[in-house]
């Protein structure tokens, strides 16, 4: 189940569950990162998929 949708100081983590598959929203302080976990679920893969979201709305993505 998801946590209820709120807005996140530094620090703070936001969780998005949906068919096993887990998302968070990350408040890093100088930038949120999006990360999609793809090793939950009914398939799990050893897989990360990370946006990075700058002050300056900048995006990068990291695949790990």
């Amino acid at each position: 189940m998801s946590d209820p949708i709120k807005t996140l100081n530094p620090g703070q983590t936001q969780n998005i569950f949906q068919d096993g598959h887990l998302t968070q929203v990350q408040h890093k302080g100088d930038r949120v990162d999006v990360v999609d976990h793809f090793d939950k679920g009914q398939d799990p893969q050893d897989l990360h998929i990370i946006h990075r979201i700058g002050p300056n709305g900048n995006i990068d993505t990291d695949i790990t």
